[in-house]
């Protein structure tokens, strides 16, 4: 499960003393204006104290109308109750004061998914880490991912292609049910499940 934990984003309550350094803005995002489909920032993050690097943590700051902000940053004097996000790496690593860590945050947020890298200079070591990684995936679904897989619908989805199948512009609901029971006496357990599966497909899909 380690493989996982490392590729989890966690929701925490950072103190000021749990920080080893100031912050750096990754960058601003305008709600106001359309936004790409994919972000990327780059950081560089100096320490200031010795310690014990276990990952980054991320926070933000929001102006809501001119010079009215919020912040649930854990170095506010009155931050709002919303907890930060903590980014973890593969291992802990001590640093003294003056090393720096680099930091590359990447996130695809249609997607929910964010991919992060960091280098601690000093000692050379490199950590990569997403959450698509932190996934816990079937074989199955793993299968159905690949571009190469040929899909082919389910007796769920046979069921819906049928139903809509039926839906030509003329028939009435009843006459769909009924064409249903009659070509495929199988699908369905019972006339009601038919009914309900007939009526949950139009209304979903036709108008």
């Amino acid at each position: 499960m380690g493989q996982y934990a490392v590729n989890t984003k966690y929701a925490v309550n950072l103190q000021r003393e749990e920080l080893l350094g100031a912050p750096a803005e990754l960058g601003g995002i305008d709600f106001r204006e359309d936004n790409p489909d994919f972000f990327s920032w780059d950081a560089e993050l100096r320490i200031e104290r010795d310690g014990v690097v276990h990952g980054l943590g991320g926070w933000f700051d929001c102006e809501l109308a001119e010079g009215v902000w919020l912040t649930n940053s854990p170095l506010a004097d009155r931050p709002i109750k919303r907890s930060q996000a903590f980014l973890p790496i593969g291992e802990a690593v001590e640093v003294k004061s003056g090393d720096v860590v680099r930091a590359r945050v990447m996130a695809r947020p249609t997607d929910s998914v964010i991919a992060w890298e960091v280098e601690i200079a000093s000692g050379g070591r490199k950590f990569s880490h997403s959450t698509w990684q932190g996934e816990l995936r079937t074989p199955a679904e793993i299968i159905t991912r690949n571009p190469a897989h040929v899909p082919r619908p389910n007796c769920q989805g046979q069921a819906r292609m049928i139903v809509l199948g039926l839906c030509d512009g003329q028939r009435t609901v009843r006459q769909v049910e009924e064409a249903v029971l009659r070509e495929h006496p199988g699908l369905f357990p019972s006339v009601e499940e038919t009914a309900r599966f007939v009526a949950q497909v139009l209304g979903k899909d036709t108008e």
